[in-house]
């Protein structure tokens, strides 16, 4: 599969560098990363990533992800805009280690670690496999009709997170406290 962004970057000269990196998608790769997220457009996508040395062979690399998009609204079926901005970290491995850590994670899940083979990893895919998570898979526009709690409160409202007033314990809490 060729990445919809490549971005190529030395991970041990950006853990010495002071600076963060930025990349800003082309209206190009942000068409090719609408379809991988199944939105009907992409309006602007750009990451910033700053990396420090955690040891030898491994590489701490932290950044925000920021992207505004249409999508279509689950209630509704309109198309709305929606952004979202969302932080992130992954632990980069020389191969050695890499192996190593897969060995002792019987579960083989090894979580947000990526394999560094050589120096170089390419940060536009990091972006784009987190702009993948965040995406929002179920987007309200303001104002659709939705499901509404005990309170007659809407339940989720466009930009709720399913935070804890959305939660089904914060409802189960609230019927204990009244019974």
């Amino acid at each position: 599969m060729t990445p919809e962004i490549t971005f190529m970057a030395d991970i041990p000269a950006l853990a010495k560098s002071t600076k963060s990196l930025r990349i800003t998608a082309s209206a190009r790769e942000r068409k090719a990363l609408a379809k991988r997220i199944e939105v009907p457009e992409l309006l602007a996508f750009e990451a910033t990533f700053k990396a420090q040395k955690e040891g030898r062979g491994i590489y701490l690399v932290t950044g925000r992800v920021m992207a505004r998009m249409k999508q279509t609204c689950v209630r509704t079926l309109d198309v709305i805009e929606t952004s979202l901005d969302q932080p992130f970290s992954v632990t980069f491995m020389d191969e050695d280690l890499f192996a190593a850590y897969q060995h002792e994670e019987l579960r083989g899940e090894i979580g947000d670690h990526e394999v560094l083979t050589g120096e170089s990893a390419n940060l536009g895919e990091i972006a784009a496999q987190y702009l993948s998570l965040f995406v929002d898979p179920y987007p309200a526009g303001a104002g659709a009709p939705g499901e509404k709690d005990l309170g007659g409160k809407a339940r989720f409202r466009s930009g709720d997170r399913r935070g804890e007033g959305a939660s089904p314990f914060a409802i189960l809490k609230k019927l204990d406290k009244k019974g």
